[in-house]
């Protein structure tokens, strides 16, 4: 399955409670003077930036100018080609890798990611 969705706020963005294997994650920046930022990805289904540590992170850095990388694209390819998150999935974007500062309304990106759920036990 995949959930497209444009990050809305540090407030965590809930794919569900129960057991998920995440696949892959696609990250658009589209703002050409956005600052760095990091995609927050908790094994819980209401992760709370700031507060839990998430259990992945993936960096999307600064974008400088029009010829600056906007996009990034992170697959797991351990044992079965994903992660297991076994609690819950859920994710916010931040201006560092654990706390739970906003980007700004005008820098969310797009977020996309591929998962495996609703035959495992996860709410999709």
């Amino acid at each position: 399955m995949n959930k497209d969705v444009a990050a809305q706020s540090n407030v965590i963005t809930n794919i569900g409670a129960g057991r998920f294997r995440l696949r892959s994650v696609y990250i658009r920046n589209e703002n050409q003077t956005s600052p760095a930022m990091y995609l927050q990805i908790f094994n819980k289904a209401n992760g709370i930036p700031g507060t839990d540590l998430p259990d992945e992170v993936v960096y999307l850095p600064a974008v400088t100018s029009p010829f600056a990388p906007k996009t990034k694209r992170v697959k797991w390819n351990g044992s079965g080609g994903y992660n297991d998150f076994t609690t819950g999935l859920s994710f916010a974007v931040c201006t560092s890798p654990t706390n739970g500062t906003d980007v700004g309304a005008t820098k969310r990106p797009f977020v996309r990611m591929d998962y495996d759920g609703s035959t495992l036990g996860g709410a999709v």
